[in-house]
């Protein structure tokens, strides 16, 4: 999904957390979080999860 904001506007998600995602799909886990440095909203920033049953 392109184009994810997180819901707590002063952090972003962490590898490990479950999450739902703005189109209301999930639970999902944080597998892998790429972050462009010092720039933590920036569009380049990679969110990877999986599915959680």
């Amino acid at each position: 999904m392109k184009e994810y904001v997180y819901d707590v506007p002063d952090k972003e998600p962490v590898e490990g957390q479950e999450l739902y995602l703005s189109n209301g799909s999930g639970p999902w886990r944080v597998t892998l979080l790429e972050k462009v440095p010092e720039v933590p909203r920036s569009p380049y920033n990679i969110l990877v999860v999986e599915r959680v049953y």
